[in-house]
């Protein structure tokens, strides 16, 4: 089985993929995948917007009533800094994995001291309060502290100018392909020569749950 931590209304785009082209419900959801999001009525587009099997539930990430070791893989899009004491929805992601399970995450976080400013002044995003800020190395130690191996990172960097115009027109603007490109090959280019960490405004991170404690 595979979870997807808050889904929104099922059709926020792959932020990492260059090209943004569809969600990772549409791109892996079915049959055999829960999406969950604690905002009814994003949950109820989301029912609305995916007919491909995947179920959705009203749950809190802090408390997610599966048993445990129940999911082989799960899903996270920039959930973590909506939400206070944060640490308790890596928990549950360590309980509910199995031996082996994979956990991919994409999160926005303060490396980047600019980046950092910006978000503490603008206080939410896509119309949700920013509860917790933290950087890639706190994530990072977190993931350690309950029985995750590190198997890929990834920074991103994202201009302000970017940010800006997503926070007013979202992704309807017709050159957002293009825009998201620039920041895919961007990001590219600052890893390749070691600063991506520096400059990073986002992180992609693939980790799999121990086999042993």
């Amino acid at each position: 089985m595979k979870l997807e931590i808050g889904c929104g209304n099922g059709i926020n785009r792959i932020p990492e993929h260059s090209c943004n082209e569809a969600s990772w419900i549409l791109a892996f959801g079915g049959k055999d995948t829960v999406a969950i999001d604690n905002d009814k009525t994003a949950l109820e587009k989301a029912r609305n917007n995916i007919k491909n099997g995947t179920q959705f539930y009203l749950m809190d990430a802090r408390s997610i009533q599966f048993p445990d070791n129940y999911f082989s893989v799960i899903h996270e899009q920039g959930v973590l800094h909506h939400i206070k004491d944060y640490e308790y929805v890596i928990m549950e992601t360590n309980r509910l994995l199995c031996k082996g399970g994979k956990l991919e995450l994409f999160e926005t976080v303060d490396n980047f001291p600019l980046y950092a400013l910006a978000r503490r002044a603008v206080g939410k995003w896509n119309g949700y309060n920013i509860e917790s800020y933290f950087k890639s190395s706190e994530l990072l130690e977190l993931l350690d502290k309950y029985n995750f191996e590190i198997s890929r990172i990834e920074y991103y960097y994202q201009p302000l100018w970017i940010d800006v115009l997503g926070y007013f027109y979202k992704s309807q603007l017709p050159c957002w392909k293009a825009m998201m490109k620039y920041r895919f090959f961007i990001s590219k280019f600052l890893n390749s020569i070691k600063l991506g960490k520096y400059f990073c405004c986002h992180i992609s991170i693939t980790a799999y749950k121990k086999e042993r404690n």
